[in-house]
């Protein structure tokens, strides 16, 4: 956890310098998927990688080797028996706002993916957003140094994100 809170730091002081994330939303699509079929207030997204972020911040990105966190993670969220996947990153709407994003995606019966849930945060407090897995569970945390997380559940046939920790100003 100490790397990942030298990681959260160091992107914290980067924002705080440029005023922008370390890596600018300029991707229209996501597997495939329009950025404005994920949300069509959106113009522009980038999906968070290690490799990515690795020519940002070398030192800290290569000693990020916990397997509970990654950007990305694949798994079968709400047992249906399709496969799903869970990215985060950075989007920029028609406004100019860059913020966070959640985004599970759901393998259609045609081998494409779909669109199953977004959760997004458009507080610019620091420019990093995580997902850990926990059992069953997978987890975002768009602000490690805030002490909070969203839960990804699967419930009533929908997927929700419910906020763990002190967060007062739920997205």
């Amino acid at each position: 956890m100490d790397v990942l809170l030298a990681l959260v730091v160091s992107a914290a002081v980067m924002t705080a310098q440029t005023g922008e994330p370390p890596v600018e939303p300029t991707a229209t699509s996501v597997l495939s998927i329009p950025v404005s079929a994920i949300n069509p207030e959106w113009v522009s997204v980038t999906v968070l990688t290690k490799a990515l972020l690795s020519d940002w911040h070398k030192d800290a990105v290569s000693k990020l080797d916990d397997p509970c966190f990654t950007f990305e993670r694949d798994g079968d969220f709400n047992r249906d028996g399709r496969a799903d996947k869970a990215l985060v990153g950075y989007y920029r709407d028609r406004q100019g706002v860059v913020g966070r994003f959640l985004l599970v995606l759901t393998r259609a019966p045609k081998g494409s993916w779909e669109v199953a849930f977004v959760g997004t945060d458009p507080d610019e407090a620091g420019w990093f957003s995580i997902l850990c897995s926990k059992g069953s569970y997978v987890e975002w945390w768009p602000c490690l140094e805030c002490d909070y997380y969203g839960r990804v559940i699967w419930k009533d046939g929908k997927y929700s994100l419910i906020w763990q920790g002190p967060r007062t100003d739920e997205p």
